[in-house]
């Protein structure tokens, strides 16, 4: 399947998520996908991705601050861990709001205030993003089945017979609540494209006249004129302009070309989904990493350690002047524009360090252990611990390890039969254990189903020894490795890891992941609660952490965080 691309259709994996989900580029497949992704692209190219790092960085330090403020107060709350401990923070509460701010300025060039709480419209948002699919956790049998013969069914059957559960109803209110903010989104657009095109006019001789844009007047059912034909991307970068999603979604909603256009309700879905599956995602991730940390502090210790270094060498990069963050050149004192090409005002100046604004993706990249840990983070909790593929023609899967079946004495297959393959028929659904899969002791080891950052140390060492194959970084070598021939296995965009599917639809939220993490090791030290809290992974939606005996209470990850004093990571310059 990840060969033939062709042959499997991605489905939705809940039926309340389907009106929504069949539009996006995470769900569409095959010309679908290509024209979504087509559309895409330009929003969220290699090189565009490295212009949010000021982005990601200054809402990082917004977060340190809020923690900060946090800490303040230990001796007045019942959860402290005690003067100079630190303090019992639920880090689920605060990472969505993080994450949730960063896709709303870097997809839509939009400011949610979710980490001030400052917008009702965003904590409404953020209320209904809460929990969403907490009901998937633990499914009967009773449940599976009621699912399945549900999905064959009209959506209009469903709700003319009250076939809808809790977890429906909580989709719908997000549903209705995102597709609102998306409105919103696309109105500022047209908004600001108009005075946009009223400048350009003047600057232009003042001619006073709009061109008409492929579209016409107005979007359909999205609301005012499309600004497309008058709007300039958000500033510019090394001479290029910089795309955002609500850019180049709004500019797919106008193209001539059949090939490039998204229509109102995929633009809609596309925001919708992108405010879901962009903040969340992240948000989980570093939650479960914190926690794995919290476990080993001896990794924990490592990260620091390379965090530490990395910032030397940036800070004798600027002294000299060397090239920064985005390519300009850095001279001593100088203050690298912030994101959307200006300059970072009074408070941003504040959150944010001379060497932290000169980081590079580079430099990112350049911390293995730190990446380590990332990759083994994403390994044991995948996002989504299942996905599902629709076969849309017969087909096969075959088997790397056959199966014997069960003996029939009733009939000529007494001994049972070694299946070699299973056949699928057109219309089949596939369901794909990515949690399985990510556990595997014939690619990952003998101990794969524990926390070891360093399987990935061993594969830069094979790297080492074997320099004339490519990209073998990537790459599982030898038999009793996943396919067991021998063969290199490349699967995944990111060492070998199905976290992301087979690489079609890599996912761009490792470079905000760098980032958030890269500020808060450096920052504070993670360890567990002392009442020793039992945390569960479960798949609620998303693989979510839950403290056992507290399910009722949703998501959670409790983490006594500790400011970590300058002299332990090394004086500042």
């Amino acid at each position: 399947m990840a060969r033939d691309q062709a042959a499997v259709v991605a489905v939705a994996v809940a039926t309340c998520a389907s009106d929504t989900l069949k539009f996006v580029v995470a769900t569409t497949y095959g010309s679908v996908h290509k024209r979504h992704r087509k559309a895409l692209n330009p929003a969220f190219s290699s090189s565009q991705l490295k212009q949010f790092l000021g982005l990601f960085e200054r809402k990082t330090r917004k977060l340190i601050q809020k923690w900060d403020e946090e800490l303040l107060n230990v001796g007045n709350d019942e959860n402290e861990g005690g003067k100079g401990q630190g303090k019992i923070i639920d880090v689920t509460k605060w990472f969505p709001r993080v994450t949730l701010d960063i896709i709303g300025e870097s997809a839509f060039n939009y400011k949610f205030g979710a980490i001030d709480g400052s917008d009702s419209g965003t904590n409404e948002l953020l209320e209904a993003l809460k929990n969403i699919f907490i009901d998937s956790r633990a499914r009967t049998p009773a449940d599976i089945l009621f699912h399945e013969w549900r999905l064959g069914l009209p959506s209009w059957v469903t709700r003319v017979l009250g076939l809808r559960t809790p977890e429906d109803r909580r989709f719908s209110t997000y549903l209705e609540t995102s597709k609102r903010c998306a409105r919103q989104v696309l109105e500022r657009a047209n908004n600001e494209g108009v005075e946009r095109a009223e400048g350009n006019d003047l600057e232009e001789g003042g001619k006073g006249k709009h061109k008409k844009c492929a579209g016409g007047d107005k979007m359909n059912g999205l609301g005012s004129r499309s600004p497309l034909h008058v709007t300039k991307m958000n500033g510019k970068e090394n001479g290029k302009a910089k795309a955002n999603g609500k850019d180049v979604l709004i500019q797919s909603n106008n193209a001539e070309d059949p090939k490039k256009r998204l229509d109102d309700d995929e633009v809609l879905s596309q925001i919708s989904t992108m405010i879901l599956v962009g903040h969340e995602t992240t948000a989980m991730t570093l939650s479960w990493l914190l926690y794995e940390i919290a476990r080993h502090p001896e990794d924990q210790r490592r990260m620091r350690q390379e965090i530490t270094s990395v910032k030397e060498r940036v800070r004798v990069r600027v002294r000299e002047g060397q090239v920064g963050n985005g390519g300009e050149v850095r001279g001593p004192g100088r203050t690298r524009e912030g994101a959307n090409g200006r300059v970072p005002n009074h408070e941003e100046k504040n959150l944010c360090d001379e060497t932290i604004t000169s980081m590079t993706s580079n430099d990112y990249d350049s911390m293995h252990y730190f990446n380590d840990c990332i990759k083994e983070t994403l390994r044991l909790y995948p996002v989504a611990p299942i996905i599902i593929r629709e076969a849309s023609e017969d087909d096969v899967i075959p088997l790397l390890h056959p199966v014997l079946s069960s003996a029939n004495p009733s009939s000529s297959d007494s001994e049972g039969t070694l299946i070699t393959q299973i056949p699928v028929e057109k219309g089949q659904k596939v369901h794909i254990p990515i949690t399985v899969y990510n556990s595997l002791p014939s690619v990952f080891g003998k101990d794969a189903h524990e926390w070891n950052p360093s399987r990935f140390e061993n594969l830069r060492n094979l790297k080492s020894l074997n320099p004339n194959s490519s990209n073998s970084n990537q790459k599982l070598q030898g038999p009793g490795h996943a396919n067991g021939t021998g063969e290199d296995v490349n699967l995944g965009f990111l060492s070998n890891l199905l976290t992301f599917s087979s690489g079609v639809r890599g996912c761009i939220g490792v470079m905000e992941l760098q980032t958030i993490l890269f500020g808060l090791i450096e920052s504070y030290e993670f360890s567990l609660p002392p009442e020793g809290l039992d945390i569960q992974q479960v798949p609620a939606g998303t693989t979510s952490p839950m403290v056992r005996g507290q399910l009722e209470k949703g998501i959670q990850m409790p983490l006594v965080v500790r400011r970590i004093r300058k002299e332990e990571v090394g004086a500042r310059s």
